[in-house]
C-alpha cells in the first residue's frame, strides 16, 4: 500500500498524526533518556542489575517499529520525523555498547538463560541494523530489517545454537565449577560420600542452577555425578522434581549456617588501675584491620589476620585475637552502661586498658576494631 492509494483518507491522516506527533516524539524522548542513563552509569561506574536489558530491548523494538511505520513520510513528514529517519542509526550506537557490556557481565556471573539469550539476539540484531542503516540510510530495504530479525529468532529457536541448548550447557558448566570449588567432587568426577560444609554462596548458586536445569529439561547432564551411588537421586521411577529435592538434601543445600556471634564491647563506667614502679601511659590508641605489608611505620597498633600488633616505646608486641575476644565476650554480656574497661596483660609487663572493641567470635574469630590505652613499664 502506497501513500498515493490512500491520500487524504482517514487512514492516511490518522497514521500521519500518530507517527509525526506521537510515535516519533516519544522515540526521541526515550532516546534522550536512555543516553542520559548511560552518562549516569559512566559517572557512577556501576551497572544497575536487571534493568538495562529491558530498557534497550524496548528502545530497539519500539524505535525500529517507529522507523518502519514512518518510512512513507521520510521526506514529507515534520522536521522531527525527518531528523529521526536520518539519524536514528546513530542513536543506536550507545545503547548497543551499553547492552553488550551489561549482558556480558550478567552472563559471566550467572551464565546463559533463555531470557539472556534473547537479549543477546536483540543486541546482535541492533548492531547489524546500526551498520546497515549507516551504509544505506534512506535507501535501506525494510525487508532486510525484519528478515534479519526473523533469521536470528529462527537460529535461536532450536538446534545446537538454540537458546535452550546453550543455556543448558552454560548452566551445567557453572554447576561443575561450583561443585569443584566447594570440594564436592572426587578425582573421578563423582559426588563425594560426605559433603563438606558449603559456603552460603555455594549453596545458593548450586540450588539455583539445579532449579534452572530442571526448568530447561537438562537434568540428564548431571546424572554421571551420581552414578553408582546407592542413594542415586535419579533411580528409576523418580521424577525430576524429586531428584532435585534429593540432591538438595544430599548436599545439605537447605541447611542454614548461623552467622558468627557478634562481640560488641563499649565501656560505660571508669576504672581505677594501680601502677607499681615507673611506667608510661600511652593512648588513646585505635587499631583497625590492615592487610599485610600495608602498615605505615608510624602506626602504633593494627590488626592483621588473627593477631593484634602493638608498637610502643621502641618495643613491639603481638596479641592473639581469640583469647582477647573471649575475655571481651564474657564482659559484653552485661549492660553497656555497666561495662568497665578491661585490663589485659601482655608480654613484657605491658598492659592494655581496652575501652571499646568490635569483632566476631566464630571460626576463625575476627577482631575488627579496638580502642585502648597502653601501660608500658620503664
Amino acid at each position: 500500500m502506497t501513500l498515493a492509494d490512500t491520500r487524504n483518507t482517514l487512514i492516511e491522516r490518522g497514521v500521519s498524526v500518530l507517527v509525526n506527533y506521537v510515535m516519533v516524539p516519544i522515540a526521541i524522548i526515550y532516546t534522550l533518556i536512555l543516553h542520559a542513563y548511560a552518562v549516569k552509569i559512566l559517572l557512577s561506574g556501576a551497572l544497575p542489575e536487571g534493568q538495562i536489558g529491558l530498557m534497550v530491548t524496548i528502545f530497539a523494538l519500539g524505535g525500529t517499529a517507529t522507523w518502519l511505520i514512518a518510512w512513507p513520510w521520510r521526506e514529507t513528514g515534520t522536521w522531527m520525523l525527518r531528523f529521526f529517519m536520518r539519524f536514528w542509526f546513530w542513536f543506536t550506537i550507545v545503547p548497543v555498547i551499553l547492552l553488550t557490556i551489561a549482558i556480558w557481565e550478567r552472563i559471566s556471573i550467572h551464565g546463559v538463560t533463555p531470557e539472556r539469550y534473547g537479549i543477546v539476539l536483540v543486541a546482535i540484531w541492533l548492531a547489524l541494523v546500526t551498520i546497515y542503516l549507516a551504509l544505506r540510510r534512506n535507501r535501506a530495504n525494510r525487508r532486510v530489517l525484519l528478515g534479519s530479525f526473523a533469521l536470528l529468532v529462527l537460529i535461536g529457536s532450536a538446534g545446537p545454537w538454540g537458546a535452550n541448548s546453550l543455556s543448558i550447557g552454560s548452566q551445567f558448566s557453572r554447576l561443575a565449577s561450583y561443585l569443584e570449588r566447594e570440594k564436592l567432587l572426587t578425582p573421578g568426577g563423582r559426588i563425594v560420600d560426605q559433603p563438606p560444609v558449603l559456603s552460603e554462596e555455594g549453596k545458593r548458586e548450586i540450588q539455583s542452577i539445579l532449579y534452572e536445569l530442571n526448568t530447561l529439561g537438562g537434568l540428564d547432564k548431571i546424572k554421571p555425578f551420581f552414578a553408582g551411588r546407592k542413594d542415586d537421586p535419579f533411580a528409576p521411577g523418580t521424577t525430576n522434581w524429586e531428584a532435585v529435592n534429593k540432591i538438595i538434601t544430599m548436599l545439605k543445600l537447605n541447611e542454614w549456617n548461623p552467622p558468627p556471634e557478634q562481640v560488641s564491647f563499649n565501656a560505660g563506667v571508669p576504672i581505677t588501675q594501680g601502677i607499681s614502679g615507673r611506667a608510661s601511659l600511652i593512648g588513646p590508641v585505635t587499631a583497625v584491620e590492615r592487610p599485610a605489608g600495608t602498615v605505615p611505620a608510624d602506626i602504633p597498633a593494627w590488626i592483621e589476620g588473627q593477631t593484634l600488633y602493638l608498637r610502643a616505646g621502641g618495643r613491639q608486641a603481638s596479641i592473639p585475637v581469640k583469647p582477647l575476644l573471649e575475655r571481651l565476650k564474657a564482659i559484653a554480656g552485661t549492660q553497656a552502661s555497666q561495662q568497665q574497661p578491661t585490663v589485659y596483660d601482655i608480654e613484657g609487663g605491658m598492659k592494655l586498658i581496652v575501652t571499646e572493641a568490635y569483632g566476631t567470635f566464630g571460626e576463625p574469630p575476627a577482631l575488627h576494631r579496638a580502642n585502648f590505652w597502653i601501660i608500658l613499664p620503664q
